[in-house]
């Protein structure tokens, strides 16, 4: 059987492309045939070639009627039933096409708290919105990545509240033998973008710097604001206890040999970075809001912070208690396996696409 991811995204791997690939591969080695539609993203097409995963690329607005057509014709050709999409443009692209190509189930996936469409001026969320319920008509599912997405979803009104269902990313978790160590490496794995918040971080820690404390960061990522945050850290006097990796192909040796995930997003969909480092055995610190609420029990696998000060007497109390940080560490472990690991997600998409039986009143996630 074959099935088709509908893409239209940044030209980045990020959150949205790693749970794609993750479902995909998972896939594949269970015998499907998963085929991805999607706009020139070079980071993530390597990926896929890595993989063996195939795609198609289109060019210019995915809208555009050539693109449109394209879609079509991919459909017919592998005789396709399932549609999977991702992002605004390709949920409005499945629904085109639904009733011409002989699709049985199309799903779409929400990744934002505050999607595009929500944005702009009042004239263009009143079109947005209306042309979102008119698509979501056309959808058997729409999957929510965390409660406060789904809860969006249904302030907005886009769509009726029993074809939004809740389903966390899974992973298959971080492998390895964890590096304990005497100097405690605080980790942050994100792209380097102001809407990630390490500009705000880093007072907070030169702050348990000048307080006596002793620590190092670790930061894994790049992005636009790398230069920035270099200078910063050399103005604060950290640039020796502040080590800027940039991107890898492989995170695990940095979580494996840290002793505390921050992850300081304000606005965070859902968090897969937290749930790595949850699989990892680390206390992680965020914001009390979007997925890591879902993610984090606060006070026993980490810290649900209201403010970036509160991330700083958060790692106070790890920093001080290194027993507490190696305890949080292991509960965390434990939620990851109860919640987040990826057979629990693939049980629960392949019954959303039909292939596994649903059972009677089943809850969602």
């Amino acid at each position: 059987m074959k099935l088709l991811f509908c893409l239209n995204s940044a030209p980045e791997f990020a959150g949205v492309q790693q749970y794609i690939l993750t479902i995909t591969k998972e896939l594949k080695s269970k015998g499907f045939i998963p085929i991805i539609w999607m706009n020139d993203n070079e980071p993530f097409q390597r990926k896929l070639l890595e993989n063996k995963i195939e795609y198609y690329r289109y060019d210019g607005s995915i809208l555009a009627l050539k693109n449109i057509w394209q879609l079509m014709q991919i459909i017919r050709r592998h005789q396709i039933k399932i549609v999977h999409a991702n992002l605004g443009g390709a949920a409005i692209a499945g629904a085109l096409i639904k009733y011409f190509s002989g699709i049985k189930t199309l799903v779409y996936t929400q990744h934002f708290i505050n999607p595009a469409s929500t944005q702009g001026g009042f004239i263009k969320k009143i079109i947005s919105k209306i042309v979102f319920k008119l698509t979501f008509v056309h959808y058997d599912s729409v999957i929510a990545i965390s409660s406060e997405v789904r809860n969006s979803i249904l302030k907005r009104r886009e769509t009726s509240a029993n074809k939004v269902i809740l389903v966390y990313s899974g992973i298959k978790g971080i492998q390895g033998k964890k590096n304990i160590t005497d100097l405690m490496d605080i980790l942050i794995v994100s792209r380097l973008e102001k809407e990630k918040g390490i500009d705000k971080l880093l007072p907070v820690l030169w702050t348990l710097y000048q307080d006596g404390y002793d620590f190092s960061v670790t930061i894994v990522g790049d992005g636009g604001q790398e230069k920035i945050l270099k200078e910063m850290s050399f103005h604060l006097g950290m640039q020796s206890k502040i080590n800027f990796i940039g991107k890898v192909n492989d995170v695990s040796p940095y979580y494996l040999n840290s002793g505390i995930f921050v992850n300081p997003t304000f606005f965070e969909g859902f968090g897969l970075a937290i749930v790595e480092a949850m699989s990892a055995q680390l206390p992680v610190i965020a914001f009390n809001k979007g997925g890591p609420v879902d993610i984090i029990d606060h006070n026993k696998t980490g810290y649900l912070a209201e403010s970036y000060e509160e991330f700083g007497t958060y790692l106070k109390q790890l920093l001080k208690n290194p027993e507490l940080a190696t305890k949080m560490g292991v509960a965390g472990y434990e939620r990851f396996k109860d919640l987040f690991v990826v057979d629990k997600m693939m049980e629960q998409l392949l019954k959303i696409y039909g292939i596994l039986p649903k059972q009677k009143n089943e809850g969602e996630a």
